[in-house]
């Protein structure tokens, strides 16, 4: 009925909670496939042991592939040539279940011919008990129609995670995670999404995601920053052909070139920039009657001041900052 996914490499010291997190809820009809995508540490051996000491008709619901070190993206896909289930579901495996997540999916999956479940998540460092606060906007409950109106908020809240949703297996016909790139859960579910007819959306936290320091997004290695440029690239270049097609894209397109061009200015100075804000700058003049859809202030008022150029930019940066530094003033003197 469900098959969850979890690509392995260099979680030697997460591995086991990961594990526990699962086997502490196990249900039938669900099948584990681990996908070793070549990690050089003991991370396997942590796994091999743990299910060694699992009875024999829960350790056959187990699956492990092997394959050479490619990514997290063919990781992931291999999984999705192997899976079973009707459903399929993605846990990072340095991350954890949260306590009913399978008996919560798997009463709406047998309830309800749904298409998509979407979750809230909890974020924490390395102690799940002192929780990190995100901002999670949709609290809704129950089944929808994937209608317009529904897209368009899934859209503008950007949160594009793959492990937070069950998918019908169907939506992965002819849609991979594309492999060598960063960021590739963005490029793939805005694309299951507009795929899907429904979802069921839960008010509820099934999922701890772990925010480790040594994360892409915090990375100071110039390989990893490189590959975030360029992956954020393929991301600005992709959704701007997707926005003429669907101009829900033109949500993410906004998001997304906003990052691109920070890290154009960071890595590559202001000329080089300038020169990839004016290459984009047609799919802002032509598509300038949807900036109606976009609802997040950042980037609404990023693509109102858009034709002063990069101080347009700058000016924006500069009012999320202070905003981020009220909230967390707010945060302190609401805990004291």
């Amino acid at each position: 009925m469900l098959s969850l996914i979890i690509p392995i490499y260099k979680v030697e010291k997460y591995i086991k909670v990961c594990l526990d997190s699962i086997i502490s809820q196990l249900l039938p009809d669900i099948e584990f496939i681990h996908v070793n995508d070549g990690t050089p540490d003991d991370s396997m051996q942590v796994v091999y042991q743990i299910l060694a000491l699992l009875p024999p008709p829960m350790r056959q619901q187990f699956i492990i592939y092997e394959q050479e070190n490619q990514g997290l993206s063919a990781a992931r896909n291999s999984g999705l040539r192997l899976a079973k289930g009707k459903y399929i579901a993605f846990l990072d495996s340095d991350d954890v279940l949260l306590p009913n997540h399978f008996s919560t999916i798997l009463s709406i999956i047998r309830k309800y011919d749904v298409d998509i479940i979407q979750f809230k998540f909890l974020r924490f460092f390395e102690d799940i008990s002192k929780t990190i606060p995100y901002q999670q906007s949709l609290s809704m409950q129950g089944w929808y129609n994937l209608n317009d109106e529904l897209l368009r908020e899934i859209f503008n809240d950007n949160k594009w995670y793959a492990w937070s949703r069950i998918y019908k297996a169907e939506l992965f016909k002819e849609i991979n995670f594309p492999v060598g790139y960063n960021f590739e859960d963005a490029a793939t579910i805005p694309y299951l999404m507009l795929k899907s007819k429904s979802v069921f959306l839960v008010d509820q936290k099934l999922y701890g995601y772990r925010d480790r320091p040594d994360s892409i997004v915090r990375s100071v290695s110039t390989d990893v920053i490189q590959k975030n440029m360029r992956s954020i690239a393929y991301l600005v270049d992709r959704f701007s052909e997707s926005a003429y097609d669907n101009r829900l894209f033109f949500i993410v397109f906004v998001h997304f070139f906003r990052l691109y061009i920070n890290y154009s200015l960071q890595l590559d100075g202001v000329v080089i920039a300038r020169q990839r804000w004016k290459k984009f700058s047609p799919v802002f003049e032509q598509l300038s009657d949807y900036r109606f859809l976009i609802t997040k202030p950042a980037n609404k008022l990023f693509v109102r001041l858009y034709r002063f150029g990069l101080v347009s930019l700058l000016m924006v940066n500069f009012l999320v900052a202070v905003y981020d530094v009220l909230l967390r003033v707010r945060q302190l003197l609401v805990t004291r």
